[in-house]
């Protein structure tokens, strides 16, 4: 069981940091100007500190394991449950890109990817409450389902967002 863990967090490490590879390689936009609305808006952070942010959440995203493989194997519950756990994953990922891509029209998109990661790392450190003997385990899962999906979906909206304004 500790192989198949093993295996997706290297694969979720090395595609991380692939990304930050051809982050890495995009040209330096120098000063950027963004339309102000009402008062003057802060200068875009270089895009070193933009590659070292994404560098962190990429990190951590790695360390999320496969729910329905958790679930299955580990907690004893079936396969529909695997589905479930999908079904809500999708449904928060949708829901979470929606309120995102809102608040990005007026909003700050390092926050907004700061924010992605407490809400990952969050899930992730309340996974740890998913052990066998726990009776709401079931629920745990789904919270963390939840709460991670919500939370990747914040933080690639708002990664592009932030990409866009540093190279346009």
């Amino acid at each position: 069981g500790i192989r198949v863990y093993a295996a997706v967090f290297l694969l979720a490490g090395l595609a991380g940091l692939a990304e930050l590879f051809f982050v890495r390689r995009l040209p330096r936009p120098g000063r950027v100007r963004v339309a102000a609305r009402g008062s003057s808006a802060p200068l875009a952070p270089p895009v070193r500190r933009f590659i070292r942010i994404v560098a962190i959440s990429q990190m951590g995203a790695g360390f999320g394991p496969s729910f329905s493989i958790l679930s299955m194997k580990v907690l004893g519950l079936g396969a529909g449950f695997a589905i479930l756990l999908s079904g809500l994953g999708s449904a928060a990922s949708l829901i979470g890109s929606t309120v995102v891509g809102g608040h990005l029209a007026r909003g700050s998109a390092s926050r907004t990817l700061r924010l992605s990661m407490v809400l990952r790392g969050s899930a992730m450190t309340l996974g740890l409450l998913a052990f066998p003997t726990n009776p709401l385990a079931w629920l745990v899962m789904c919270t963390v389902s939840v709460m991670a999906s919500a939370g990747w979906a914040a933080g690639t909206l708002s990664a592009s967002e932030r990409l866009l304004r540093l190279t346009g």
